[in-house]
């Protein structure tokens, strides 16, 4: 794993990288809320071994990043930070994504509105709907968005809810770089893009792998099947592993078989 500084869109992001010889293909990881492109370092192994080279930067708002935790002020942001990565990165190797919990949302997003520059993309436990968001909540965030848009909530992740690899869970609730902050901004146009999301699925032409764990208490795994299910894609698959929880990357029972799947699934299409 090796850590360094890039410049996108005018701001200083961290960047992670797991290079390897030979590389067949390149995987940008997009991390999920709350955390940072770090923490796929359990998985690295794996696509290594398959020579496939895995790279990511922090998200605005996240991990070494500077400026204020859990604030964006427009996911279109996100989804221009991406593409500039994407562009930076685009050479030879072919190109996927691989996006988890929001970064399942932003890369999905991204797909919609930046068609036909990736391979392939892998959407882990993607937060695909806001079904467990009451009405007031999703009013007062919006509200405040207008009225005090950096006014800053929990994230409400409860980190026992996150895994069922009780080791996991303490690493991520000792990880510095860790936070639960989202401000009123960012959580509105997390809702506002989840609805997007579906108004544009038929924009949605690019190979896919959709995976949930049944039992994930964090984001609904009913978000990744309607998605699914309405998508243009032609070469899409989906794989829900009953009893796992929200990050199925190191679950005692299902780690090995989830990571076989990914990344046999991207060597195929590589």
């Amino acid at each position: 794993m090796i850590y360094g500084e890039i410049s996108l869109n005018e701001r200083k992001t961290s960047l992670v990288r797991w290079p390897v010889e030979k590389a067949i293909a390149k995987v940008i990881i997009v991390h999920g809320l709350g955390e940072h492109v770090a923490r796929y370092d359990v998985i690295s192994k794996e696509f290594n071994d398959a020579r496939l080279e895995m790279t990511g930067f922090d998200q605005r708002g996240h991990g070494r990043n500077p400026g204020k935790k859990g604030h964006v002020e427009r996911f279109e942001d996100l989804l221009r930070d991406l593409n500039t990565f994407v562009d930076m990165e685009n050479g030879q190797l072919p190109l996927f994504i691989l996006g988890h919990s929001l970064g399942g949302l932003i890369a999905a997003r991204y797909i919609e509105e930046y068609p036909d520059k990736i391979k392939g993309v892998v959407l882990s436990s993607g937060a695909f709907s806001n079904a467990g968001t009451s009405s007031s909540l999703k009013m007062m965030a919006n509200f405040f968005s207008l009225l005090w848009p950096t006014l800053t909530f929990s994230n409400r992740i409860n980190p026992k809810t996150l895994s069922r690899n009780e080791k996991i869970v303490e690493d991520y609730v000792k990880d510095p770089l860790v936070h639960d902050k989202i401000t009123a901004r960012f959580s509105s146009e997390l809702f506002k893009n989840i609805d997007i999301l579906f108004k544009r699925a038929s924009n949605f032409t690019t190979p896919v792998l959709m995976t949930a764990g049944s039992e994930d208490h964090v984001v609904p795994p009913e978000g990744t099947e309607k998605f699914f299910s309405v998508i243009a894609s032609k070469d899409k698959q989906i794989k829900i592993f009953d009893g796992a929880y929200h990050e199925i990357f190191c679950d005692p029972q299902f780690s090995a078989e989830f990571r076989k799947t990914i990344v046999g699934w991207m060597v195929k299409r590589a």
